[in-house]
């Protein structure tokens, strides 16, 4: 949910590469535990300066600081494909909230 709330609120693009990109929904408890939650971001550095990331820094900061309204994720489209995160679809379930 995180990465879909950046850019929905932010127009910032970011790639999760965590529990769903290594399939954390087929491992057993203890593999789970090794798995980190990582979030990475493209920056060209030629086309982007300082306040491009000073305004990514802020947003990233402003989601962080209300975490606990960023939605649960379902995965709708691709949940077997090897290298799901580049193929699936997921939907943000906002009726957790």
């Amino acid at each position: 949910g995180f990465t879909i709330e950046l850019l929905k609120h932010y127009g910032i693009r970011g790639c999760e590469l965590g529990p769903f990109a290594f399939e954390w929904d087929k491992k057993t408890p203890e593999q789970r535990d090794n798995i980190l939650n990582l979030v990475r971001f493209a920056i060209p550095r030629n086309v982007y300066d300082s306040s491009h990331i000073d305004y990514a820094v802020a947003a990233i900061t402003e989601l962080y600081k209300n975490r606990d309204y960023i939605p649960k994720v379902r995965i709708s489209r691709g949940a077997e494909l090897r290298l799901r995160h580049f193929q699936s679809g997921l939907q943000p379930d906002y009726k957790n909230q």
